[in-house]
Formats: structure tokens, C-alpha cells, sequence
């Protein structure tokens, strides 16, 4: 099973998904050059994903990062 992830940089929040979680976080924290201040999973598939990407649309950055 695939996990959802909401991760907050401070100044942007990614929206995600992933089969391994603890990867997938270092993986962003070595891109964005932030730590995570918090995050919240749950187990989900890509439907789950796109129903939180159109929740949160309206706060779209770029890609699937929101402020």
C-alpha cells in the first residue's frame, strides 16, 4: 500500500505519494536544503492524492507544492 503525505517546509507544503516514506522525506529535505517541520500520512492510493491536490488547489505554488 502506497502512503499520502503532507510535508511543511516552513514556507511550503508538499503534497505527495509513496511507497517508502522515510526515503521520500530525506529525498526532499536534500532537494529543498530545509528540514520538515512536520508531516502527516496516511495509507492511500493516487486517488486519495488527487482529491487532496484539488482540495488544496487553490493554494498551489507550482507542481505539488502549496503555501
Amino acid at each position: 500500500m502506497d502512503t499520502v503525505y503532507v510535508i511543511d517546509f516552513g514556507d511550503r507544503v508538499k503534497i505527495g505519494i509513496t511507497k517508502n516514506l522515510n526515503a521520500r522525506i530525506n529525498q526532499l529535505q536534500f532537494a529543498c536544503k530545509r528540514k520538515a517541520k512536520r508531516y502527516f500520512f496516511v495509507p492511500g492510493d493516487f486517488i486519495l492524492e488527487q482529491i487532496a491536490h484539488r482540495k488544496f488547489s487553490a493554494y498551489k505554488i507550482q507542481g505539488e507544492y502549496y503555501n
